[in-house]
């Protein structure tokens, strides 16, 4: 984590707490978004920033007549514009796992992962491009905000990893409600498309039930899992814990763990 970030992931860290305490703090909630969606928008402005340093930087020593060190000096260059854009979008996963934790401190954990694949073929859906720039982040905003004004808890797909369908999550309920939020009045064929396979899902979380669902033949039911579930957090927390002190460390708590 850059120094730099520190102070926005310790925030995060302390509302994250703060909602899993208090899940009726809203307010808590639409601060939770506003402060992810801002850091990864920073984040995605300076890959944006790097990847430029990087194209003039193999441009000049491709096109250049450079002697032996200045060519040495512009790969020391490029090779650290691309540690920079590496270490940016490590960034932006750890900023969208902190939109994963809200979604998973309200939903199902059995049921937000059926937003994270594929629903008429085999595999994990297409995550979502970048956030800066995006047409309709206004709308989707001004959704976020009104379900929140309602009453209702809510997260923009865009700034977690798991939720795939949609602009915005509904998070009053066990089941994801995603929703699909559009500035114009008519749908592309893209755009119909997503609308189908957000239908499909829908149908499935709603009746535990579908027919070629993911690429596989036939019917598909969802059932609820009987035996008691078993975690191991103590024995992650305590490992979590070693690793700190002495750098790494390495647990067994039950067979094939």
């Amino acid at each position: 984590m850059h120094i730099r970030r520190r102070k926005s992931f310790l925030r995060l860290v302390e509302l994250a707490r703060l909602i899993e305490a208090s899940p009726d703090d809203l307010e808590a909630v639409r601060a939770f978004n506003r402060l992810i969606l801002a850091e990864i928008v920073h984040a995605e402005r300076a890959v944006r920033s790097h990847r430029a340093s990087y194209r003039e930087l193999r441009r000049a020593l491709k096109t250049g007549r450079s002697d032996r060190s200045t060519s040495t000096a512009l790969r020391t260059k490029i090779k650290r514009a691309g540690h920079c854009i590496a270490a940016q979008e490590d960034l932006i996963f750890i900023w969208k796992c902190f939109g994963d934790a809200l979604a998973f401190l309200y939903l199902d954990k059995f049921s937000i992962k059926h937003a994270f694949f594929e629903v008429d073929r085999r595999g994990i859906k297409i995550g979502a491009g970048l956030i800066d720039g995006k047409a309709g982040l206004d709308v989707e905003l001004a959704c976020l905000d009104a379900a929140i004004s309602a009453g209702v808890p809510a997260v923009l797909c865009d700034i977690t990893n798991v939720l795939r369908y949609g602009d915005v999550c509904l998070l009053g309920a066990s089941d994801p409600m995603l929703l699909e939020v559009k500035s114009g009045n008519r749908l592309s064929q893209r755009g119909k498309r997503q609308m189908q396979m957000l239908d499909r899902l829908h149908a499935f979380l709603r009746t535990d039930h579908a027919e070629c669902f993911r690429g596989f033949d036939g019917s598909v039911r969802r059932v609820a899992f009987k035996a008691p579930e078993q975690t191991n957090i103590e024995a992650l927390n305590t490992c979590i814990n070693t690793a700190d002190r002495d750098g790494q460390a390495t647990v067994r708590p039950e067979p094939g763990v």
